[in-house]
């Protein structure tokens, strides 16, 4: 499957992470997702990284620090922390920085050495042209690290330690380009942390040609699907090492496919590779928004190294 139109970049993801940046703007969303940030934090041992960009309502001046605004800013966001009970135990550092949302959230990444930036989805629709709010479409389709959505609609499972213990499974978009093996395997680390198991799912596209040959396009993606199938028999075994692992190999659309695996699954994590350059099928992350605005589990997009 061609996970968001990836081509042959590699990838580094680094999973389980050891950094998480969750991504707040004081909505009911984002507090969702700095409560599934600190709950992946937590389970996998890592740090917990929070920030926070204020609208430039005011003049810079009087953000710098030191003023009553960034001051006031400053308690604002370590009150919003401490109200997520997952949150505050782990003492996150948290971040004020002025700027362009999605610039400043990718640059503190960086510079924290972050392994990915968890954000909410706003206003998640499957009718509307632009199910994500602004700054998360922006980190979807340029962000060089890679990025965990969180649906508005998201329920965790229930954990005593306030973890992600009951998540899963991992469920992981797999073409034969290097960057989605390296998601895989990236995404059977995870499941093996998660104590869940690794679905890996492989789509076939049919051709979209005159009906007279439909007989021949079914035939021909049948064909492809069974070669599918022994090329992935490599990769299923040395990942079986790491994580059980489940295969499913269907021929249609990688949306609805997707979407489809996700169905009475409230606990799955979807993991796709990112594309560099724009395909056939839309821009990077057009794929994962798509998916977003249809289901109800968080999506990891893995970024290529640049």
């Amino acid at each position: 499957m061609a996970a968001d139109g990836m081509d042959d970049a590699r990838t580094i993801v680094m999973l389980p992470p050891g950094r998480v940046l969750a991504a707040v703007d004081f909505s009911e969303g984002s507090r969702l997702a700095l409560a599934c940030a600190a709950r992946l934090a937590r389970h996998c041992d890592g740090e917990l990284h929070v920030v926070h960009v204020p609208p430039r309502l005011l003049p810079t001046p009087a953000f710098e620090p030191g003023t009553a605004i960034t001051a006031g800013i400053n308690a604002d966001l370590r009150a919003f922390v401490n109200a997520v009970p997952c949150a505050a135990p782990l003492h996150p550092r948290c971040h004020v920085v002025i700027g362009e949302t999605a610039r400043v959230i990718r640059d503190i990444a960086r510079r924290e050495r972050c392994d990915v930036i968890v954000v909410g989805a706003h206003g998640a629709s499957a009718g509307d042209v632009h199910p994500l709010g602004p700054t998360t479409e922006r980190l979807l389709h340029d962000c060089d690290v890679p990025v965990l959505v969180v649906p508005i609609e998201w329920v965790p499972a229930e954990s005593e330690g306030g973890d992600m213990t009951g998540m899963g499974p991992v469920i992981a978009g797999l073409d034969f380009t290097c960057p989605s093996i390296d998601a895989a395997s990236a995404s059977a680390r995870l499941a093996a942390r998660l104590h869940t198991r690794l679905l890996l799912v492989h789509v076939v596209r049919r051709a979209q040609i005159h009906s007279r040959w439909s007989d021949d396009v079914e035939s021909l993606a049948q064909q492809e699907a069974s070669c599918a199938k022994a090329r992935l028999e490599p990769l299923v075994a040395a990942l079986r090492r790491i994580a059980p692992v489940d295969v499913r190999i269907e021929i249609g659309g990688i949306v609805p496919t997707l979407v489809h695996a996700v169905e009475n699954l409230p606990g799955a994590l979807i993991v796709l590779g990112r594309a560099v350059h724009a395909q056939a099928y839309g821009i990077p992350g057009a794929i994962a928004s798509r998916v977003l605005a249809q289901t109800h589990v968080p999506l990891l997009l893995a970024t290529p190294s640049t």
